[in-house]
């Protein structure tokens, strides 16, 4: 900067280089997504899979993995139909709130494939549903 100089010239090129040193920072770390663990299963969030104890793929509909994901990130707790047609805080979209039944239903003939996995979501009369089993969040691998 050429001299003379005013100071509140110098105090807007100040400004103006901090401003650009602060657009070239990098960005902050983001948390990898979870992936959930139980009876076996694997839910991956990131790549919106599921996996039996087998290690196969089950094919989930985008609402029967909205609603799992909802389920198993508060287990053993119960939901409501609305809080299951919300979803968890991180999704970008809802199950359609018509669909909540059904979608239960439709999962849990999916979970079938394993011993016991019919009863993993449970009913709660007049108050909603409930993941039964114990729910372990892990690193993906």
């Amino acid at each position: 900067m050429a001299k003379p100089f005013r100071p509140r010239e110098t105090a807007a090129r100040i400004r103006a280089a901090v401003r650009r040193r602060q657009a070239w920072r990098a960005p902050e770390p983001v948390a990898a997504p979870p992936v959930y663990q139980f009876s076996g299963w694997r839910l991956n969030v990131a790549t919106h899979e599921l996996f039996d104890p087998r290690g196969d793929s089950v094919n989930l509909s985008s609402a029967e993995f909205l609603v799992l994901w909802t389920l198993v990130a508060k287990p053993q707790q119960i939901l409501t139909r609305d809080q299951l047609q919300q979803g968890p805080p991180e999704a970008r979209s809802k199950a359609p709130p018509q669909q909540i039944n059904v979608t239960i239903s439709r999962l849990r003939s999916k979970l079938r494939r394993a011993e016991g996995g019919a009863q993993m979501v449970r009913t709660v009369r007049h108050a909603g549903y409930m993941f039964a089993p114990r729910v372990d969040r892990v690193h993906a691998d």
